[in-house]
Formats: structure tokens, C-alpha cells, sequence
């Protein structure tokens, strides 16, 4: 909802003291470690300039992404 009402990544993860990660080399049918199959399919689900939330592969949390 945040980035939808403008919200930067930056802004959001300086407020919750996280660092804002920059992942390039994602393939669509891959097991990608860092957000999993699930993941990798929802990021190419959406357009440039396109977020949204999948949960983490190796955890409880949830990663918020920005298709560039």
C-alpha cells in the first residue's frame, strides 16, 4: 500500500532499519535462492515498475519488490 501511495523502497526500509537490496540475473522458471520459485514466478508476473509481496524461501519474512 506504501509504494502505491508513493513511498520509496529506500523510505520504507530506512523506517523499519532494513537495507534495500538490489538482485539482478532473476529467471523466470528458476529456483532462485534468495526468493525462491514462488517468488521468481510472481516478479514476472508484473510489469516494469511493478511490486508486490512474496514470502521469503529461507525464513518467516516477507520480501517487498520493485520490478526496474
Amino acid at each position: 500500500k506504501r509504494l502505491k501511495a508513493g513511498a520509496t523502497l529506500d523510505v520504507i526500509a530506512s523506517e523499519l532499519k532494513l537495507e534495500k537490496q538490489t538482485k539482478r540475473g532473476v529467471k523466470r522458471e528458476a529456483d532462485d535462492v534468495d526468493f525462491g520459485k514462488e517468488g521468481a514466478a510472481a516478479m514476472f508476473g508484473v510489469g516494469e515498475g511493478g511490486t508486490g509481496l512474496v514470502p521469503s524461501p529461507t525464513g518467516d519474512g516477507q520480501i517487498l519488490y520493485k520490478v526496474a
